[in-house]
This record gives structure tokens, sequence and C-alpha cells, in this order.
């Protein structure tokens, strides 16, 4: 046989490996997001964490660079006590941003709350084994 025929062969085993390999993980990444999305738009808010990020969130699409988890404090607050400020500073402001983006497009609902999560964890899933 030629040296091309051979190549080729190799190649298409290889892929074939490859592709046996791979169809495990794709099963797993399936089954994992099909079991997120089942209750992704359940009514009931889980913690008093989900509650405050969904507010925050909610507050983030009339002002994306001032999280607030009051819009109007109702007592004066001191801008250098951060932990009883208005302002939202507890926690990272990127994930916060995703739920508002998700707001923003598909409403504010529990659905759009939870949606960021179930895609990050689905990613999650697939770079496990890598």
């Amino acid at each position: 046989m030629s040296n091309v025929v051979l190549t080729r062969i190799a190649a298409y085993w290889s892929i074939k490996k490859r592709t046996h390999l791979y169809f495990p993980l794709l099963v797993v990444i399936l089954s994992s997001a099909l079991l997120k999305f089942r209750h992704l738009g359940h009514a009931s808010l889980g913690s008093a964490d989900e509650c405050c990020h969904a507010l925050v969130a909610k507050n983030l699409l009339k002002h994306p660079l001032k999280p607030t988890l009051i819009d109007i404090p109702y007592l004066p607050t001191f801008a250098f006590d951060w932990g009883a400020n208005h302002v939202w500073l507890h926690k990272p402001i990127l994930g916060l941003w995703q739920i508002a983006g998700s707001y923003w497009l598909f409403g504010i609902n529990t659905w759009a709350l939870r949606f960021p999560s179930v895609i990050l964890s689905t990613l999650a899933v697939w770079l496990t084994p890598v």
C-alpha cells in the first residue's frame, strides 16, 4: 500500500478512538444539563442568598455599575463601612452581571435567575475530565 493510504487509515482509527471516548462524556454533560433544567423555573426562591442576588441583579438593570440591595436607603449610610452600606459589595460583581444579563434577555423571573448557574455548572462538568 502507498504511504497516503496508510496515513489515511491511521488518521481514521485515531479519530474513531477519540469519538469513542467522547460519547460517555457527551452523555454525562447532557444528563447533567437535563437534570438542572428540570427545576429551573420553580417558583420559590431557595435561600436568603438567592433572594438577595435576585434583588441586586434586578437593581443592576437600572444602574449597571452600582450594585445595590436597597435602591434608596432608609437611613443614612457611611461610605467607608461596606457591611452597613446599601451598596452590595458582599459578592463579586461578575455573577450578578450574568444574572442581570439573563433578566434582560428573558425577563425578570426565577428561570432567568437560575439560567446562568445552569450554563456555568454544565460547563464545569465538561471541564472536569480535562
